[in-house]
């Protein structure tokens, strides 16, 4: 377990909460998953906001769905994971940022629709997509074509250190043409912060008593300016 220490407020020091990534699986109704992958879990580091440190995941990382002829294909592929360090206080709201590409081959039929699901263990019991909270989604029109943005995910009733949570990418298309099986790939190639993946936890807002501390703080600031005024 990952613990770092950060200054939240003047004069104290609190447990960073740290994400980190431990597996990846493919689902899929009517179709097949699979995922090739060089150091797909490599956690690069991500950027620290209100005691919260996020972790980029996607090195080097292709999955494929596919679909064994004709019809509507569902497939997921799952990130899990365990939140570290610290607990997260509910109401804490932490920025899900995503960069990755997708294709489609010629028998993918219409368009293909892509959803990013996510979801912890307190809130969303079987972590399945279906109790999972929708962090950002797309349609594939044309042949490839990237998706880059971010979406926000809401621990409503806080989460204890060692969670474990589960980031979702479902996409859906329609095959139309026998013994022609359709398949649509996603890939990520991140080489650092800022590459290509998805970064968990980007950033957070602070929890209230966070926001009290820092007026109290500034409060007591104010107070000893205004006396050194008078002082002088």
């Amino acid at each position: 377990m990952l613990l770092i220490t950060t200054a939240l407020v003047p004069g104290r020091a609190g447990a960073q909460t740290t994400f980190t990534a431990t597996g990846l699986a493919g689902a899929a109704s009517g179709a097949s998953s699979s995922v090739a992958a060089n150091g797909l879990l490599h956690n690069n580091p991500g950027p620290t906001s209100g005691g919260i440190t996020g972790i980029t995941v996607g090195n080097s990382f292709t999955m494929t769905a596919t679909g064994p002829d004709y019809g509507n294909y569902n497939n997921t592929f799952i990130i899990g994971g365990e939140i570290d360090g610290a607990a997260l206080a509910a109401g804490t709201t932490i920025t899900i940022d995503y960069d990755f590409t997708l294709a489609k081959n010629n028998y993918v039929t219409g368009n293909a629709t892509w959803s990013l699901y996510f979801a912890d263990q307190v809130n969303h019991a079987g972590f399945n997509v279906g109790d999972s909270t929708l962090i950002a989604t797309g349609i594939l029109s044309t042949a490839s074509a990237s998706f880059t943005g971010s979406g926000d995910y809401n621990f409503i009733s806080g989460v204890s250190a060692g969670t474990d949570y589960r980031l979702f990418i479902n996409v859906t298309y329609y095959g139309a043409m026998a013994m022609m099986p359709p398949a649509i790939t996603g890939t990520m190639n991140n080489t650092g912060y800022g590459g290509q993946g998805f970064t968990i936890g980007a950033a957070a807002v602070p929890e209230p008593s966070t926001y009290a501390a820092i007026a109290g703080v500034a409060a007591l600031g104010l107070v000893l300016w205004q006396r050194r005024r008078r002082v002088t």
